[in-house]
């Protein structure tokens, strides 16, 4: 049987992205997405759903890139697949666990105005 990890979200930047880490290939990257959809309702009003956010990190040069040149607003299309890691928080020692998008492209779609 063969399986399926693919992921592709459309929204807007929550901040400027962060860089993680700085190697020779390039950089490892997080970026905070948030995404809605609207929809029309019974009386023909058009509202829009409260966002639903999503961390995605971008490494090498796909990293870079997005470090050089998305900013807090853009509207970006991201294409990656999702992963799920766990880690002991050494405060609490309590397991976390934790879901994201490790995005393999990304493109700028629309850049907000400053």
């Amino acid at each position: 049987m063969s399986y399926l990890n693919e992921v592709m979200l459309l929204g807007n930047l929550g901040e400027n992205p962060v860089i993680l880490k700085e190697e020779d290939n390039g950089k490892f990257v997080r970026l905070s997405i948030a995404t809605s959809k609207k929809y029309k309702t019974p009386e023909g009003k058009v509202e829009q759903t409260n966002p639903e956010w999503h961390t995605v990190f971008l490494g090498n040069s796909q990293g870079k890139n997005a470090a050089a040149f998305l900013k807090k607003g853009d509207k970006v299309l991201v294409l990656g697949e999702l992963k799920t890691h766990q880690w002991t928080d050494p405060t609490t020692e309590q397991t976390k666990t934790a879901t994201a998008v490790y995005g393999r492209e990304w493109r700028l779609i629309f850049s907000k105005k400053e």
